[in-house]
């Protein structure tokens, strides 16, 4: 007898053609950021073993925090949160309902939490 497949609900967030180093996504995850002693709150868009995009945040997080290094919060699940060290590596103009985004990267990543979050094999 044949084992039943996994489901498979999460939506990969990459477009086709898209070359990234690590499959991204989609979720509604809380999250704290702090950068240069500032805290900034919001939900993550999408995640992936080496980084995630911010979709919403106070207070505004702006262009000179390009390539500022800092630690972000991530509740999975309440009063759980995985911390991490991490880089901002991208602040622009979304689309859609969001007028801004950021991009950050991961610095030294626990990556069994990370995968764990995402529930993927690494």
């Amino acid at each position: 007898m044949k084992p039943i497949p996994k489901q498979d609900n999460r939506q990969e967030a990459t477009p086709l053609g898209e070359r990234r180093k690590n499959k991204r996504f989609d979720t509604v995850m809380t999250y704290v950021l702090v950068l240069d002693s500032t805290e900034y709150t919001g939900l993550i868009e999408n995640i992936s073993l080496s980084g995630a995009y911010l979709g919403t945040f106070q207070p505004m997080i702006t262009l000179d925090k390009l390539s500022k290094e800092g630690e972000i919060a991530l509740f999975v699940d309440e009063g759980f949160a995985i911390r991490i060290r991490c880089q901002i590596t991208y602040v622009g103009s979304g689309q859609g309902q969001y007028l801004n985004v950021v991009g950050l990267d991961f610095i030294d990543p626990n990556i069994d939490a990370i995968a764990a979050i995402i529930d993927t094999d690494i």
